[in-house]
């Protein structure tokens, strides 16, 4: 995603706080921000306008705005920035659970907020990385399970040894032209109906 292209939501009630955000962001070479002055509906704005960052600038939120606001966060695929002017450390944990990319505490500055939305987008882009390879893990994690089970199947129903057991797994996923992992779901599905 190229930071010129990045259309940014930015949610203020504070119109000084909105125009010093703009400010930075057109000073930065964004070409298209939004604004939205109410966390109010703010769910339906962001589905609406289908943006690529939301930026919250909250000033000291209560508990309940700022809780809300992190569950819209923890449901939304995209970069969040949230500015406040005081956090708990238990807010600080709480944003950092619902993944929101930068969590700036009484740092809103005009000439700072490029490098802080270029944070945001390294630390989503490398998040979305991680849950990738975390999901290509378990998947790996769940085909491994499901040969050793097909091999437990044949060479108990074979009496034959578990290098033979994987030799007839791959040899009939070549013959079939599937993969291994495709055959022994079909021993499995098959041993249990037997």
């Amino acid at each position: 995603m190229k930071t010129e292209q990045l259309d940014i939501l930015v949610v203020d009630d504070d119109v000084a706080r909105q125009r010093t955000i703009q400010a930075g962001l057109e000073g930065a070479g964004y070409n298209c921000v939004m604004t939205a002055c109410a966390l109010d509906g703010i769910a339906r704005v962001i589905l609406e306008l289908h943006p690529d960052m939301v930026i919250f600038s909250l000033g000291v939120p209560s508990g309940s705005e700022l809780n809300s606001v992190l569950r819209l966060v923890h449901s939304l695929k995209l970069p969040v920035v949230m500015f406040v002017d005081e956090a708990e450390p238990a807010s600080i944990q709480a944003a950092v659970d619902a993944k929101v990319s930068a969590f700036i505490v009484d740092g809103l500055h005009q000439d700072r907020l490029a490098s802080v939305v270029d944070l945001a987008l390294a630390r989503f882009n490398a998040n979305l990385c991680l849950e990738d390879e975390l999901e290509n893990a378990r998947e790996q994690l769940q085909s491994q399970k499901s040969i050793d089970r097909a091999k437990l199947i044949l060479m108990k129903s074979r009496s034959i040894s578990e290098g033979q057991a994987y030799a007839a797994l791959r040899k009939t996923a070549m013959n079939q032209n599937q993969k291994i992992v495709e055959v022994a779901n079909s021993i499995i599905t098959a041993s249990q109906l037997l």
